[in-house]
């Protein structure tokens, strides 16, 4: 995203994609962020990822009731059971925290937590696996169980362009403000300027100083 304006003004900040994540999320926060803008890019002979929720980014925020994200996948190229099209497990958002506790598991590397995920064979039989053209797309909440699948294609590269909405006092999944300092945020709509962050959330929270709005720091 931070090499492509396309992306940024005409794709993340999007009124059908901001609608869907704020339909979702805007009862439980005042602003969206951007959580995460990546492509995914499934290559042939890659096995499947494990199945997870993107709300296991942040699971030390305890007796939730509702996702803290939304995130889209927009397909680049054929999503297809032989070119590991996303999986999606249906109604796996009602899931309770206890059958998540007790069936995912956590990985750490070197002392370091890595990520939280349920091993694999466990929920598999209950995934579905959508086959999109390129240029639609497939929108899961941040409580649903998902993941890609394997490519056991010869040549066909699966990509996808994800993009993550999360609720706006919640710390990104990406370091926005890093990728995309006061110098490159400038040169964006105010939309996708917010949505990276530079905004207030809740009145308070973000803000610079004696309750001044970020954005105000791009408008110089």
């Amino acid at each position: 995203m931070r090499h492509s304006p396309t992306i940024t003004s005409k794709v993340a900040a999007h009124p059908v994609l901001l609608e869907l994540a704020g339909s979702v999320l805007l009862d439980h926060c005042d602003t969206l962020q951007l959580g995460v803008t990546h492509v995914a890019d499934v290559l042939p002979g890659e096995p499947a990822q494990p199945l997870h929720r993107d709300d296991f980014n942040w699971g030390h925020v305890k007796n939730r009731t509702h996702p803290l994200s939304v995130t889209t996948i927009i397909a680049l190229d054929a999503f297809t059971p032989t070119t590991g099209g996303t999986r999606v497990i249906p109604a796996s958002h009602r899931w309770s925290d206890a059958y998540e506790a007790s069936t995912s598991r956590e990985t750490w590397k070197d002392g370091i937590y890595a990520e939280k995920s349920y091993p694999s064979g466990l929920h598999d039989h209950l995934a579905l696996q959508p086959e999109l053209k390129p240029g639609s797309a497939l929108s899961v909440l941040g409580v649903t169980v998902h993941g890609a699948g394997a490519n056991s294609s010869v040549d066909a590269r699966r990509r996808a362009l994800v993009i993550q909405y999360c609720v706006g006092w919640i710390r990104a999944t990406h370091a926005n403000f890093l990728l995309y300092p006061p110098e490159i945020a400038r040169e964006f709509p105010e939309p996708v300027q917010r949505l990276l962050g530079y905004q207030l959330e809740a009145k308070h929270c973000g803000q610079l100083e004696q309750g001044v709005d970020p954005i105000s720091l791009l408008q110089d």
